[in-house]
Formats: C-alpha cells, sequence, structure tokens
C-alpha cells in the first residue's frame, strides 16, 4: 500500500544512460533523458516500459499540467530553435521551427469553478450526460453529412450542364467542320 509523501524504490533501471528524469504531474509516466545523445525515452512508471524513444538535441522538457502532453523547447543558435508537442506515449503532435527562441511556457490549468461535492455528483452522473451528448454530436455530424452530399449533388447537376452544353455547342458546330475542315475562319 502506498503512503503519500513516502518514496518507494519500484526498481534500479540497468543499462539505461540519463542525466534527468522529467516526472509527469500525475505521476505515472516519465521522461528519461539524455542530455548528452539528445534521448528522450517516454516511460510508463506502473507498467516498468518504454513507449517510445526519441532524439532532440539541447531540449528543455516542460509536461502540460494534465500530464497528457510534453512539450520540447529548443532554445539554441547551433540548432534548429523551436517547440514540439508530444503526446505521454512519446508521439510527435506538433512541431514549429523559430528563429531565437527564448521563452516558452503552458499556459497554468485554471482552477475549477465546481465544489469538490459537486464535482463527486458530475462524475457519478456523467454516464446521462455522455449519452445525451453524443446524440447530439450524432445528429450535428449527421446534418453536416446531409448537406455534404446536397452541395455535391448540386455541384454534379453544374458539371452535368456545364458538360451537355459543351456537347451541345460541339455537335451545332459540327457541321461547320465538315463543311470547311481547313479552315473555320473563311465562312
Amino acid at each position: 500500500m502506498r503512503t503519500p509523501g513516502r518514496v518507494l524504490k519500484l526498481v534500479t533501471l540497468k543499462a539505461k544512460q540519463a542525466n534527468a528524469l522529467f516526472w509527469s504531474p500525475t505521476g505515472k509516466h516519465m521522461i528519461i533523458a539524455d542530455g548528452l545523445n539528445g534521448k528522450l525515452e517516454f516511460y510508463i512508471v506502473d507498467m516498468l516500459m518504454t513507449m517510445a524513444t526519441v532524439e532532440n538535441f539541447m531540449a528543455h522538457i516542460k509536461w502540460d499540467p494534465t500530464g497528457r502532453y510534453v512539450v520540447t523547447v529548443v532554445a539554441s543558435a547551433v540548432m534548429e530553435d523551436g517547440f514540439y508537442i508530444w503526446s505521454l506515449y512519446g508521439k510527435l503532435l506538433y512541431r514549429t521551427l523559430k528563429e531565437l527562441v527564448f521563452q516558452f511556457a503552458l499556459r497554468p490549468r485554471p482552477p475549477s469553478l465546481l465544489s469538490e461535492q459537486k464535482e463527486k455528483e458530475v462524475k457519478k452522473n456523467l454516464r446521462p450526460y455522455v449519452e445525451r451528448y453524443e446524440e447530439e454530436d450524432k445528429e450535428v455530424l449527421d446534418l453536416l453529412s446531409r448537406q455534404e452530399m446536397e452541395k455535391r449533388r448540386v455541384m454534379e447537376e453544374e458539371w452535368e450542364m456545364w458538360i451537355n452544353k459543351w456537347k451541345q455547342l460541339h455537335e451545332e458546330e459540327k457541321l461547320q467542320r465538315k463543311l470547311c475542315p481547313w479552315n473555320h475562319e473563311q465562312e
């Protein structure tokens, strides 16, 4: 049984080079960083398992307040400056290169507007809300799908009209082409 505020040794990770460990705010994940080689290892602590190993040289590492995303920031005159956003499993989600990056900060998570009792009540009664909103989402998607289908139908009709117009014009000019095949301007 775990006691809050108490440190326990879970395991010794052998043959892993690291000069820093970055714990997620939830405490279930961490990044094992080898700053010398630019290697970042996304690690699930509860399962003692590596999810991904990536390279990001000279990166500063920050977890977002939810513990679901990691941002690595490169601020160096020698490397590609910019920032990278990763999932907690090590999948690169977004990358942007910017010259002269000096600082990167994540927006802090605002405190909940609900009381602790109200949060527990919402969590307990979440299923009906989920079902209701999923139904509303389905209706919106169906409406968008119908609108898209109607838009495509109208475009297809316009295309057919345009094609028919040019076919008719082609047929009308067919006689002229037969009468004067070498030069249309002599008529």
